[in-house]
């Protein structure tokens, strides 16, 4: 009764503040679950052994680290100061016990030479993303069109969030994959990678090219798209479009890339990267709007959400 969420919120009945710590809670006693039944579970054979278990189970651990650092922020931001000692447990928990321990585990697996060549088998690598996920719903007919919505630093365990949610609140049927991530993995190249493209080199004054073509702002990406077919454009400009202006944008376009940046916007300057988990929420929520929009405004069938690369995130400095 006490942290119902839905009763109201006052001064001598915080239930918003009790809901939080209520939910950091239980967030707390999953990560530690999750922590002794997966003891040991970081040590496979292979990278693609690792990587599977990344993305079928591991990824839970930056997501309950997340779900905690969002409910004790709140509860902090109320003055409730009752979590800080399991914050430090939490730390050392996601920290030392998966963090460092998932890095040293893909660390021998590119030391045995994953590095050298980049590739898993099974796995799509990212620059092969136009080819494979794009290219063939545009081949089944010309009246064919894809929304491509690139969030930058759009992180898997987001996406697990996003794919549940498009599939319990709308009418939508969405998937969930994985790619990897190109090296370096930053976003220049990042985002070059997700275009269509026969070749991706650098220029001598280091600029990266897209078939010969500069890719770097969003009007050189509209060029490389029109070989396609396509367009680029911000999500913010979008989402700000009625339906009639939505519809003579995309009108003889068969390929429309939104690009969106929340999470990097954030996340990158100093005097904001503590509010990156805020933006994750923000995005979630943003990107789920774009897809509405798509599907509901312009008749949109087909929409693939990826990103340029993930993020790393822990509220305590690395050590």
């Amino acid at each position: 009764y006490w942290a119902a969420p839905g009763l109201p919120d006052t001064h001598s009945a915080p239930r918003q503040a009790l809901y939080a710590v209520y939910q950091a809670l239980q967030t707390a006693a999953d990560l530690f679950a999750l922590r002794n039944e997966r003891i040991g579970s970081l040590v496979r054979p292979d990278a693609k052994a690792l990587f599977g278990a990344y993305t079928s189970e591991l990824y839970r651990f930056d997501q309950l680290y997340r779900y905690f650092c969002e409910s004790a922020d709140y509860a902090e931001s109320r003055d409730w100061d009752v979590l800080k000692s399991l914050r430090k447990k939490i730390e050392k928990v996601y920290g030392n016990g998966f963090v460092a321990e998932l890095a040293l585990a893909w660390n021998k697996h590119l030391e045995a030479g994953l590095l050298d060549l980049w590739k898993i088998d099974g796995v799509p690598n990212q620059q092969a993303f136009y080819e494979q996920e794009v290219a063939p719903i545009l081949s089944k007919g010309l009246d064919r069109r894809v929304f491509v919505i690139i969030s930058d630093a759009f992180r898997y365990e987001a996406a697990q969030e996003l794919a549940g949610q498009l599939n319990g609140k709308y009418r939508f049927n969405a998937e969930l994959d994985a790619q990897l991530g190109v090296l370096p993995s930053y976003t220049g190249l990042g985002m070059a990678a997700l275009l269509p493209h026969k070749t991706l080199d650098y220029s001598e004054n280091g600029t990266i090219r897209v078939d010969g073509l500069p890719c770097s702002s969003l009007e050189q990406r509209s060029k490389v798209l029109a070989t396609a077919e396509g367009i680029s454009v911000r999500a913010e400009a979008f989402m700000g479009m009625k339906k009639d202006e939505g519809r003579e944008l995309v009108r003889d376009k068969r390929l429309v890339y939104i690009y969106h940046n929340v999470i990097d916007a954030t996340g990158d300057q100093a005097h904001t990267e503590g509010r990156t988990f805020e933006a994750v929420r923000r995005a979630i929520q943003e990107l789920a709007s774009v897809v509405a929009y798509v599907i509901n405004n312009l008749n949109g069938h087909h929409v693939v959400i990826t990103t340029d690369h993930g993020f790393f995130f822990t509220e305590s400095t690395p050590g």
